[in-house]
């Protein structure tokens, strides 16, 4: 009966490796999957502060010209000012 009992024991040790194997082998498809899914999702995150960056580019050259603009406006006011005290 030992020999019978020692057979099942072996089996049975033989068949628990074999299924932490495999749960193993599932758990390191599970992490490639999230793996995957963490650097699409840095891909999109990256895509779209590209897109802020180049947004909040636009916006401060917009706003510089706009400055720009008005600081000429400014001069050409105070050289006008300066021709009516002359006169």
């Amino acid at each position: 009966m030992e020999e019978g009992g020692k057979k099942l024991e072996d089996l049975y040790a033989e068949t628990r490796k074999a299924g932490e194997r495999e749960k193993t082998e599932e758990e390191k498809k599970e992490e490639q999957q999230q793996e995957q899914e963490q650097q699409q999702e840095q891909e999109v995150s990256d895509e779209e502060k590209s897109q802020d960056m180049k947004q909040a580019e636009s916006i401060l050259d917009a706003l510089k010209q706009d400055e720009q603009v008005m600081q000429k406006k400014q001069i050409a006011r105070s050289k006008s000012r300066k021709l009516e005290k002359d006169w």
